[in-house]
């Protein structure tokens, strides 16, 4: 059961989401989901025409080029690239090359995703990790960097990657091993409920389990004492 991008995300904030998200259960709130899909693609196809509006044809790419055109780094820009690796596969929004993306003296390939939101979050972050580690299964270098496009004005922010591998490492296990289970993780309610298209299947077990945190915001500790 490959670990795509959407389920990695789901579980930055909760595994009892990632967990149904890999097993295709069914959205207890179809009408949140179906909005939240149609504003982030809005979103990423206006990014999409921006770039084909200012590179010129010969130097944009649309779609996952041969691995040995990719090492060639014939195009200026990739959108639009759908990479399958052992454990992971996702598409990325798009590719650029950038003379800074590692200490040596040639171009590489990074990876930019689309953010329709203003201020760029952590999960923001370990997603453009996620993709720059699926680059690197398709190309020789894992980039130092890659670049978040968001907000209203599309405005571009460079992000350090460094730092950010370990943390998706560590985390992709963990992911792994649940879609192993056969059990689902504990249901406990979070911040992000709200925003969830699994809320009201989640918030019915709680409310049948007497679950303490249901309509609060305690901490773990709290909610363990």
């Amino acid at each position: 059961m490959s670990i795509t991008q959407e389920v990695f995300e789901a579980f930055l904030e909760c595994p009892t989401k990632a967990y149904l998200k890999s097993r295709g259960a069914a959205w207890s709130d179809p009408a949140l989901v179906q909005w939240q899909q149609r504003s982030q693609c809005e979103f990423k196809q206006n990014g999409w025409a921006r770039f084909r509006s200012i590179i010129p044809a010969v130097e944009l790419y649309e779609g996952m080029p041969p691995l040995q055109i990719l090492r060639q780094r014939l195009y200026r820009v990739i959108l639009n690239c759908t990479i399958m690796a052992p454990e992971t596969r996702g598409c990325l929004h798009g590719l650029q090359l950038d003379l800074r993306a590692t200490d040596g003296d040639h171009s590489v390939y990074v990876p930019f995703r689309f953010v329709p939101h203003e201020k760029i979050s952590d999960s923001d972050r370990l997603l453009l990790a996620f993709d720059a580690l699926l680059l690197s299964h398709a190309g020789k270098e894992t980039p130092r960097i890659g670049k978040l496009i968001h907000g209203r004005e599309y405005a571009t922010t460079t992000i350090p990657l460094t730092a950010q591998y370990g943390k998706v490492q560590s985390i992709v296990p963990s992911i792994a091993a649940q879609n192993a289970s056969p059990t689902p993780p504990a249901v406990v309610l979070n911040k992000h409920c709200g925003g969830c298209e699994y809320e009201s299947r989640c918030r019915q077990i709680a409310l049948e389990k007497e679950e303490v945190r249901v309509g609060s915001n305690m901490s773990d500790k709290e909610r363990n004492k």
